[in-house]
């Protein structure tokens, strides 16, 4: 363009250049608008596959909405645009399961591995279950403060099939098994209300595609079905079950293995065992990302197929909606800004204000970027002017990155809570069922992939652990606020992780030293 406005300027007042273009200009226009293109196309797949892209496809879903709010849809319809967004959900737990299970062991072998001497690696333990504890603790809170506010419907099921044994008889008469009401007896008669018994146990075949929640007798049972499902006795099983406990407690033993085979011996036997299990992870992660693209696109059907079939309707949705929302801002900013800074401030003796300036860049960063693993350097940074020992704090930070995740705990639990009761599900949320969902969000919390959503499929296999149910269909509106919180549950973290290095990083001695 310099070289174009040099030339024009030249020529003499009143004449024409009768000059042959400069084969220049135009090959410098091709490369200007050859640069330009990329970084269109660059922006708008940012865009597409950021926060705008899903928000623009819950936008385009509700307009749907609106222009056929007044066309009754037949149910065959409704039911396959439903099944079309449920393919998203059913993707994402296939891929989740096997990601889940190697993450886990590759976490603990990590954790396990790092860590020279057991004090050091107990301690940081130890404050990790305390943030990331504190994170759960605040979502069960809000649930007994605003539970009520978000029931819905109950959710459509059978819990139990229902039969009738037929009686023999001489002539056409069809009777039927009742009990007496006065004498309790068994005797055949005409079909009535006491004729029909619900199947209670498994001596009756039922049906492989009936859906049947589990159910239990009384906590004991159910704390006896936990405690079960803690130790797998078939872990193909267990995986076809989508079994997040038995799968986990065979990964943390496994991890465990791992780690302390390669710390005794160091075979090259272990290290490409670890590798195959990194490149696995990669892989899988990998696919969920090609998963996480087609968010935009799913969103549509996700969440016009339900009101098309009549079972949800806008103005009930997004007030419960809005309340999750509003509940998840709230319990960061407490968690982020009063609860970590006391909890650095407890144990170090030092301003909480001052640690919350320190790592002021890394929280912008990791908000900005939604990644706690890119961000990583950024903390290192931060926290290195702060503490005596700058390889026990870097150290916490690494291994702290893999399983400390305070925000992907605090997103779990309250989404299951949430799940819970817009289903109407609210009376299995019994004492043991809270406590299955805060291990179960401990330990999912170390699953999350870092991709943008990837709390999403871990909580769908949460729930169909506790429940054996599919998700719910109210569930496909919770994507709506995964586009606003995802990048506060990265900052929550972030913040959780340095709250946990700063203090070992302060109160560790130089001598202890780390296999990093």
């Amino acid at each position: 363009m310099a070289k174009h406005d040099d030339a024009a300027s030249s020529a003499p007042s009143g004449t024409t250049n009768t000059n042959p273009p400069n084969p220049l200009f135009g090959r410098q226009r091709d490369d200007l608008f050859a640069s330009h293109e990329p970084e269109v196309a660059s922006r708008l797949k940012r865009w597409f596959l950021g926060a705008p892209g899903p928000l623009f496809g819950a936008i385009l879903a509700l307009i749907l909405t609106y222009i056929f709010k007044d066309v009754h849809m037949h149910i065959t319809v409704a039911r396959t645009i439903i099944a079309i967004g449920n393919l998203y959900f059913r993707a994402m737990e296939c891929v989740v399961m096997p990601l889940a299970f190697i993450d886990i062991i590759l976490n603990v072998a990590e954790f396990t591995h790092s860590f020279r001497t057991h004090r050091l690696r107990w301690h940081t333990l130890g404050l990790a279950l305390l943030t990331t504890g504190l994170a759960i603790g605040q979502a069960f809170t809000w649930e007994a403060l605003l539970g009520a506010e978000l029931d819905g419907a109950r959710y459509v099921y059978i819990e139990l099939p229902f039969m009738e044994l037929k009686c023999p008889s001489a002539n056409n008469a069809s009777l039927y098994l009742q009990s007496d009401p006065i004498t309790g007896r068994m005797a055949c008669g005409a079909e009535d209300n006491s004729t029909t018994f619900y199947i209670g146990d498994h001596v009756f075949p039922v049906l492989p595609g009936l859906i049947r929640r589990k159910d239990y007798a009384n906590a004991g049972d159910e704390l006896q079905s936990a405690v079960a499902d803690l130790i797998p006795s078939n872990i193909f099983q267990a995986f076809i079950a989508h079994n997040l406990l038995s799968l986990a407690t065979f990964a943390l033993l496994i991890g465990v293995a791992l780690g302390l085979s390669g710390k005794n011996q160091g075979s090259d036997a272990t290290n490409r065992l670890r590798h195959t299990l990194v490149e696995a992870s990669a892989t899988l992660e990998t696919m969920l990302s090609y998963i996480i693209t087609v968010t935009p696109i799913a969103m549509v059907p996700m969440i016009t197929g339900p009101i098309f079939a009549r079972t949800h309707t806008l103005s009930s949705v997004f007030p419960r909606l809005g309340i999750y929302a509003g509940v998840y801002v709230a319990g960061a900013a407490i968690h982020t800004f009063v609860m970590l800074p006391l909890v650095s401030a407890i144990f170090t003796a030092s301003s909480p204000l001052r640690f919350l300036r320190a790592t002021k860049e890394a929280l912008w960063y990791g908000f900005g970027s939604g990644s706690s693993r890119k961000t990583l350097p950024v903390t290192m940074r931060c926290l290195d002017p702060h503490v005596s020992n700058r390889v026990a704090c870097r150290a916490a930070l690494k291994v702290g990155n893999c399983f400390n995740k305070n925000g992907g705990a605090f997103h779990i639990a309250l989404s299951l809570i949430w799940i819970f009761h817009d289903a109407g599900l609210k009376f299995m949320l019994t004492p043991v069922k809270m406590a299955v969902i805060a291990v179960c969000a401990l330990l999912g919390s170390m699953c999350v992939a870092p991709v943008r959503n990837g709390a999403v499929p871990v909580v769908i296999v949460i729930f169909t652990t506790l429940t054996d149910l599919p998700t719910p269909y109210a569930y496909s509106y919770l994507m709506i606020a995964e586009t606003f919180i995802d990048p506060i549950s990265t900052v929550m973290n972030i913040l959780g992780n340095a709250v946990v290095a700063h203090i070992v990083g302060r109160q560790t001695t130089p001598t202890t030293m780390f296999a990093i």
